[in-house]
């Protein structure tokens, strides 16, 4: 069985490569990425993330709607021994801050225009700034906020798969997995740590019941 979400993808991509993973409905027409697609756009970006500045150990921010882009960074921090950690699409420009400067997140990937418009007084704070819906944003592009997609090209090379195995294999099932903010309904937010272990066990426990 495995022991890490990065070790399931890997086996749904090995026993079922065209079987749908992802779908999203964009301008009417239905997107469909497979297992087999899936594992290597992740495996790509989390080799561009890598070039970037992303570590082992540090905190990747994702900010936007329920997308596929969304589900890529995550598991591709996640392959590298990284943390993610979301922040719902709705959070105020204070909220972002917030997060980003308690969190000490080395980047943040954000869905669209509104969404970075809560990140870019905070551009000091971080290393770099993806954004997935790219169209009409050239205007922003610079050496620290960038389009998605060259994350995922940063990440085609030989050395940058090479370093991304060489950050998988770090990767146990006590290693955490996602920071989860808390409800803050008493005082400031907090970060939950979950590690891979945690998040598979409630799965289980979810498909069980």
């Amino acid at each position: 069985m495995s022991q890490t979400l990065i070790e399931f993808l890997a086996h749904h991509a090995q026993t079922k490569p065209g079987a749908p993973a992802l779908r999203v409905k964009r301008l009417g027409v239905w997107e469909t990425t497979t297992w087999a697609q899936l594992k290597q756009k992740v495996e790509a970006l989390a080799g561009g993330l890598l070039e970037l500045g992303l570590e082992p150990d540090g905190v990747l921010a994702i900010l936007g709607q329920n997308a596929p882009e969304w589900v890529m960074s995550e598991i591709a921090a996640q392959t590298i021994g990284a943390m993610p950690m979301g922040i719902y699409a709705d959070a105020m420009p204070e909220e972002v801050a917030y997060f980003l400067e308690f969190s000490e997140c080395h980047g943040i990937v954000v869905s669209d225009e509104e969404q970075l418009d809560k990140v870019l007084p905070h551009l000091d704070k971080l290393r770099f700034v993806l954004v997935w819906e790219e169209a009409g944003l050239s205007k922003y592009w610079n050496e620290r906020v960038r389009p998605f997609s060259t994350a995922l090209a940063l990440g085609q090379s030989a050395q940058s798969h090479q370093a991304v195995e060489a950050a998988k294999a770090r990767v146990r099932p006590d290693t955490i997995a996602l920071l989860a903010p808390t409800s803050g309904t008493t005082a400031r937010s907090k970060l939950a740590m979950l590690t891979h272990a945690q998040l598979i066990a409630g799965a289980e426990a979810g498909k069980d019941s």
